[in-house]
């Protein structure tokens, strides 16, 4: 008698586990998915921070690494291109996402442009930002000013020389 309710019991649990397996593959069958051919924009935001330095307030990255941009550059003319340039002055690049502003950083001087390589990179004030790869503690500018042309951009989207 025992072996009965044991089988009972059994296809109990094999009904109630089917019928949550069916209403499970129907709510995912009827998740909206995107269209053919179109990548599904991340969820996430990146966002820019105000930093105060010696030289004023910067924008930068969240774990404190202040922004910069090449003086010579412009959202239509890029010179930081070659390998050993990016490998050093890293292009902030937004894979996608939104770009939102924190305390001090203005929303309207946000945004991006694409590069050579087509890649997004951030701008702000209208000047490509970059980060550089050298940066040892955070909140320091120590490369403002390196070849002439790097300089840290404040958080009124002017370029600090």
């Amino acid at each position: 008698m025992k072996v009965i309710s044991v089988r009972r019991s059994a296809r109990h649990v094999a009904v109630v586990v089917t019928i949550a397996c069916t209403v499970l593959l129907a709510a995912c069958s009827s998740s909206p998915s995107p269209t053919a051919g179109t990548t599904p924009k991340p969820t996430h935001k990146l966002t820019l921070y105000a930093y105060k330095t010696s030289l004023g307030s910067v924008v930068g990255s969240i774990a404190g690494i202040v922004a910069y941009t090449d003086s010579a550059e412009s959202s239509k003319h890029f010179v930081c291109t070659s390998a050993s340039c990016t490998a050093t002055w890293q292009p902030w690049v937004t894979d996608g996402v939104d770009v939102v502003a924190a305390a001090g950083v203005q929303q309207s001087l946000i945004g991006t442009v694409k590069r050579p390589d087509g890649s997004v990179q951030m701008t702000y004030g209208g000047h490509p930002l970059y980060l550089y790869a050298h940066t040892q503690h955070a909140v320091q500018a120590n490369a403002e000013g390196a070849g002439g042309v790097w300089y840290v951009v404040g958080t009124d989207g002017n370029i600090i020389k």
